[in-house]
């Protein structure tokens, strides 16, 4: 099974130093990319290469990415007005992909790593993920969760919300890169922030731990309040037709 994992980088300028991208990736992350590396190879703009098992490029593109896509994922991400409106007036990207039949852990955290490099640029706005926008400096900072060896699981993964009179939905993008279903939680009495943190603490760890959570079987989920207590929070799992998804999602229901 093959695991892909992509980003566009929104740019104020058009600049493309990719000097200074590898700079970053070897005295940040110590992985060093040359002309002598694995399966590496360059064209104007563009560039090919590996990091352990998974191939990845990086180009340059001297031209916007379709703006409503921007407008819309901004308001998925809940990104605030400044930010969206330099992210939909940016002028170039640089296009990152990598691809791998080996483990997507690694790979999401290498490709995190290198997008982290591009968007240390200067002239660097943010990047957009199938699942998400995100500003640089948020993702360069939660990259640096790395070095914790934790997995930046909010540069990953987006947890989207709608509320009505029957209370909080909400539902993950972004699982399904990792070869997991997306999750939904439905008509939650609890508040936003709480079941937003409920869906990434699953997401982190279900991938975290490869695991595949069987319809029927309950879920124990360790939660910690405002003042630093844990209590044990159960969810029973069912999984069937997504109702804000398309295709089939885990729903996970608070016993």
């Amino acid at each position: 099974m093959s695991f892909a994992f992509a980003g566009m980088c929104l740019q104020n300028s058009r600049e493309f130093d990719l000097n200074s991208i590898f700079f970053t990736l070897k005295n940040v992350w110590n992985i060093k990319v040359n002309a002598d590396s694995d399966g590496y190879t360059e064209e104007p703009y563009l560039v090919k290469f590996k990091i352990n098992d998974t191939t990845f490029i990086v180009k340059y593109v001297d031209f916007q990415v379709p703006i409503e896509e921007v407008k819309v994922k901004s308001v998925m991400s809940e990104m605030d007005e400044e930010f969206t409106n330099l992210a939909i007036n940016h002028i170039s990207h640089v296009a990152v992909g990598a691809v791998t039949e080996a483990n997507p852990v690694e790979t999401a955290s290498d490709f995190c790593k290198v997008v982290s490099s591009v968007l240390s640029e200067p002239y660097s706005i943010g990047v957009m993920t199938p699942s998400k926008i995100i500003d640089s400096n948020t993702f360069v900072q939660e990259t640096m969760f790395l070095k914790q060896d934790y997995l930046p699981i909010y540069n990953l993964i987006n947890v989207s919300y709608k509320e009505d009179k029957s209370g909080i939905s909400a539902f993950t993008t972004g699982l399904k890169d990792f070869g997991k279903p997306e999750m939904e939680i439905l008509d939650s009495d609890k508040d936003i922030d709480t079941v937003q943190m409920r869906l990434y603490n699953i997401a982190y760890y279900i991938i975290d731990n490869d695991k595949e959570l069987i319809d029927g079987e309950t879920l124990t989920l360790q939660e910690q309040d405002e003042e630093g207590n844990t209590s044990n929070v159960k969810f029973d799992v069912e999984y069937n037709d997504g109702i804000n998804i398309k295709g089939k999602t885990v729903k996970v229901y608070e016993l």
